[in-house]
């Protein structure tokens, strides 16, 4: 009948096709309006016409920051280790002009994963800071948006969201500064509330599994102001549930911070029981307790976090004044209508909470947070308070749009009163933010970057060590060759004259191990906090790796059962939902097939991933390999130090002399086709049977003789002398 009714009224079909099509377009736009916004905000920080000379600093072109220089230089070493097969990169061996940080270890990794992945497409870390800033501002205007949608009109939330990405402390966070990974939680703050009212409001497995991932994830993008987010989300499930009188709303809540916490652990637990091992600076500098925002005037930074907080407080003020006004009509609305003054209240009292937590009369109150000094300032408060103060403008909007208990006068003079408020904060964004940092110096960012925070604890600052070889021997007597150096792994061949120390240019730091020969050793740290490992006399083959330690391995494992939650929770709500679709005439156990026979392309890539997060739990060294640098041929232009091979045409093995006279003597009796003083030679060890094509390093030339030194086999480390042709 249907079908006959739609073939009948082709109109009809016309016009149900274009309503299908409309929330998709709707959605569509919504999304284009945020990244262009979201590009329009970055462009004058990219492109602000600063010019760097490109031998001076490669990446340029933009405003100097506090922080940018340090998250560029991780950016780039945590790539370059990603890219040497180490799934889950904590130590950076590049920074520290070699002796390497211990930085990714105690720093949350999800914005430098995500770099990785951008730089892998455009190849350029100027374009992926400009993509992610600008995907970053829309990302958190679309997040805002999908909040406030849940309880107030498209207009509304809209200009909440775009409040949201536009007030003054947000953009500060990009031009002043360059807090990359502080300015991308932004995205997850409002998604970590949007979850948690859901999860509140109904208990299903969905949101059990989304509060999850985007709480845990948000603890691994930047954890200091996740950490302030966690009492807010508990203090916001405390108080709603002790409104409703109904504490299963703190119970699920909690749950769904649990599975965070797991899908955390594999970046918070090494991060807590490996920091009594590292140098902590940073909140020896700046003591959480002496940064509460202060009214007294101030210059640059400082006046303008004071100011943006002045504005976004003034706005806050502004929406509670008029929601206020409105309250009693709205009491006299229905049951979605309660729900939503219910949760706008909810808003108010954690815009005030997480304002007040900015100011020094929140003092009494912080000291009985644990740990608050990894917060480090006090006023990072104000990207909590942010959300919930555009959230309560978005209320407030909202009601002077639909509510007819007001005279139009009233109503005109608060649409001013927060038109003017909202107004004042996007000029400030503007004139004191945007422009404010145009006149700052451009971005240089440095060949060689030093940074003494997560370096072990007692050793020396890095701008105070010796730019060393690699390796060094102590007392001096011998050779060293590198085999191999990599991000996780150090071989190196060494010839001892006597006993000694071999120093390798690394900072010693849990997770290091070394062995000779392949045997445990002893790896020990000098007075500076260098790797030394003891070493007898004769030739040996050292190697230092970075493996994972004993809390790493549990946190990979929580990770790995906390991401199986997610998947698992996911796939249960998809199963309950078709059995509620399907009713009660399919059998059960057809049904549960049908229903996880999709999931499988999901759920085994998924699933590979955590065993992949268990090999990691037991391993953490980038894999093997073979010698990578190909030699280049000696041939006539080869130089003492240069790297080449020994080969002869169609032969097992070279024969090589252990000084010039035995190579004289080894000529002669290949001239004269003398066998038996050729075999004389070897057996006196005057004469060494090397692999054809054996790697070696020359040493000196003379008289159509080459002095080499053996870099692989069982002659490693031995200098002979060979006919200059045979050095390829």
């Amino acid at each position: 009948m249907q079908e006959h009714l739609e073939s009948s009224n082709p109109g009809s079909v016309e016009s149900s096709k274009k309503s299908r099509h409309a929330p998709a377009l709707a959605k569509a736009l919504w999304v284009l309006a945020a990244i262009v916004i979201g590009t329009a905000i970055v462009v004058p920080f990219y492109f602000s016409g600063k010019s760097v000379d490109p031998k001076v600093s490669r990446i340029s072109g933009f405003i100097n920051t506090h922080d940018l220089i340090q998250h560029i230089a991780v950016m780039q070493d945590f790539d370059k280790v990603l890219r040497a097969g180490v799934l889950y990169p904590r130590w950076l061996p590049d920074i520290n002009n070699g002796y390497g940080i211990a930085w990714a270890n105690f720093y949350p990794p999800a914005f430098f994963y995500l770099s990785s992945l951008f730089n892998a497409v455009f190849n350029d870390w100027g374009v992926t800071l400009f993509a992610l800033s600008a995907l970053g501002f829309a990302a958190s205007g679309l997040a805002f948006y999908l909040l406030a949608r849940t309880l107030y009109g498209a207009f509304a939330s809209a200009i909440g969201g775009l409040l949201y990405m536009l007030l003054p402390y947000h953009v500060i966070n990009l031009y002043w500064q360059g807090a990359m990974p502080q300015f991308m939680g932004f995205v997850f703050l409002p998604l970590v509330i949007y979850f948690a009212f859901r999860l509140g409001s109904q208990s299903r497995a969905r949101y059990y599994a989304g509060l999850g991932l985007v709480y845990g994830v948000y603890l691994m993008t930047h954890f200091p102001v996740a950490y302030l987010m966690t009492y807010t989300l508990a203090f916001y499930a405390l108080i709603w549930a002790a409104r409703e009188k109904d504490w299963r709303i703190a119970l699920r809540i909690a749950l769904g911070m649990a599975i965070g916490l797991m899908l955390a652990a594999i970046y918070l637990l090494p991060a807590a029981l490996e920091a009594r091992f590292a140098t902590e600076l940073y909140s020896t500098i700046f003591h959480y307790h002496s940064t509460y925002i202060t009214l007294l005037p101030l210059g640059g930074f400082g006046n303008l976090v004071n100011l943006s907080f002045t504005l976004q407080t003034l706005a806050l003020v502004a929406a509670i004044a008029i929601l206020r006004a409105f309250q009693k009509s709205a009491n006299q609305g229905g049951k979605s209508q309660s729900t939503s003054l219910a949760q706008t209240r909810l808003w108010i009292l954690m815009g005030v909470a997480t304002t007040f937590m900015n100011t020094s009369f929140s003092i009494y109150v912080s000291k009985l947070i644990p740990k608050i000094d990894i917060v480090l300032f006090a006023w990072r408060w104000m990207a909590i308070a942010s959300l919930f103060t555009s959230l309560c403008v978005a209320a407030a909007i909202d009601v002077l749009r639909v509510s007819a208990a007001i005279s139009p006068k009233r109503r005109w003079a608060y649409t001013v009163a927060v038109s003017i408020v909202i107004a004042s904060s996007l000029w400030l964004t503007g004139q004191g933010v945007i422009f404010g940092a145009l006149s700052n110096p451009a971005h240089i960012q440095p060949t060689a970057y030093a940074d003494a925070q997560y370096t072990p604890k007692g050793s020396t600052a890095p701008q105070n060590l010796p730019d060393t070889p690699p390796v060094v021997i102590q007392p001096e007597g011998g050779a060293t060759e590198l085999i191999r150096w990599e991000p996780y792994h150090r071989e190196v061949a060494v010839r001892l004259d006597q006993p000694g120390e071999v120093r390798i240019k690394t900072y010693n730091f849990p997770g290091w191990i070394a062995t000779i020969d392949g045997q445990r050793a002893p790896l020990s740290s000098d007075k500076d906090g260098v790797q030394v490992v003891s070493v007898p006399a004769g030739i040996h083959k050292i190697e230092s790796s970075f493996v994972n330690t004993p809390p790493r391995t549990a946190g990979a494992l929580l990770s790995a059962l906390g991401l199986l939650a997610v998947v698992g929770l996911v796939a249960l709500d998809r199963v309950r939902e078709a059995t509620r679709v399907a009713g009660e005439e399919a059998s059960r156990k057809a049904l549960y097939v049908r229903s996880l026979k999709p999931l499988a392309p999901v759920v085994a890539p998924l699933l590979i991933g955590a065993a992949l997060l268990f090999w990691l739990s037991g391993g953490g060294r980038s894999a093997p390999a073979s010698r990578s640098d190909a030699p280049a041929k000696a041939g006539a232009s080869a130089t003492p130090g240069t790297e080449a091979v020994l080969h002869i045409d169609g032969v097992p093995s070279v024969l090589a002399a252990v000084d010039e006279r035995a190579l004289d003597e080894l000529i002669n009796a290949l001239a004269a086709k003398d066998n038996s003083k050729v075999d004389l030679l070897v057996q006196s060890a005057q004469v060494l049977r090397v692999a054809n094509d054996t790697h070696l390093r020359i040493l000196e030339f003379g008289g159509g003789k080459t002095k080499v030194r053996i870099l692989q086999g069982e002659h490693l480390m031995a200098e002979v002398w060979v006919p200059e042709r045979w050095v390829k």
